[in-house]
């Protein structure tokens, strides 16, 4: 989410979920959050996030994830080591899908952290 807040959104339905998303780096579920808010606002244009979100940009998600991750620690390499060895869990398949199952999963996210003021 940017600094704002905007958008926000249950992104994972479980930890392990998570996990297996950050290989591609937050830029992704971003844009994923993003699309989808664009499919929300304007569901005649786009039929959700998979409409803006392809394959081509996941990749590029996916190769702008391994330049920042490499940058800052070990690799991404790493990570994929550890997460494979720590909870036999591998980067997510689908991302795009992983997310908007989670978000289906809590549609009113924005009611339900209100609930807590």
């Amino acid at each position: 989410m940017s600094s704002d807040g905007i958008p926000n959104g249950v992104v994972a339905k479980s930890m392990a979920d998570f996990l297996t998303l950050l290989p591609y780096g937050v830029g992704l579920i971003i844009a994923v959050l993003d699309a989808q808010l664009d499919h929300q606002e304007a569901p005649s244009r786009f039929s959700d996030a998979r409409a803006k979100i392809g394959p081509e940009r996941v990749e590029y998600y996916w190769k702008k994830g391994e330049a920042d991750v490499e940058a800052e620690v070990d690799g991404r390499a790493n990570y994929l080591y550890w997460l494979q060895e720590t909870f036999g869990l591998q980067a997510a398949s689908d991302p795009v899908t992983l997310i908007l199952v989670a978000l289906e999963s809590r549609p009113n996210f924005d009611e339900w952290v209100a609930s807590f003021e």
